[in-house]
């Protein structure tokens, strides 16, 4: 096992993204990236690594919390193939990661990796899982029903970056 750390430092070697900064927990990572993309970083134990970031902000309204959700959750199951990360709620105030307790419920993507993962490798699940969270981003913050053909190239977008 691997201390967070040294994927860290290897995610910013091979990224040369500036602003990687811990969090108010301790080894809890967190950046921001352009189109709203702000992945977390942390472990979970000592046996795994967690990405996540959040999709959108739950709306409050019953009707439109449960319509947003049951759109989410037929998607995840009909995706769950071609996209490995999960679609999950954070209720306000129980944040999986230290430190970064929402005061609003959202939908969450998240990927978990072993500790024990070579730094290599463990940079290609961050490009995969960016790909993942960047397509549900953009998915699930649009109109039901509505079509972008920028949908189409967003996942080559986020591999295009040299990481």
């Amino acid at each position: 096992m691997q201390s967070i750390d040294k994927y860290i430092s290897a995610l910013y070697q091979a990224t040369g993204w500036l602003g990687l900064q811990k969090s108010v927990a301790p080894k809890v990572w967190s950046i921001d990236l352009e189109d709203g993309l702000k992945p977390t970083f942390f472990t979970l134990g000592d046996a795994y690594i967690i990405m996540r970031g959040v999709v959108l902000t739950l709306p409050s309204a019953l009707p439109e919390r449960e319509a947003v959700i049951g759109r989410a959750a037929k998607m995840q199951v009909a995706i769950r193939r071609e996209r490995p990360s999960i679609l999950a709620l954070e209720n306000a105030g129980e944040s999986m990661a230290q430190g970064l307790n929402l005061d609003q419920d959202v939908l969450i993507c998240f990927r978990r990796v072993s500790s024990n993962i070579e730094t290599a490798a463990f940079v290609n699940e961050v490009q995969d899982w960016l790909n993942d969270y960047g397509w549900w981003m953009q998915t699930l913050n649009q109109e039901e029903g509505q079509s972008d053909v920028s949908n189409l190239f967003h996942t080559a977008m986020i591999a295009g970056l040299k990481i």
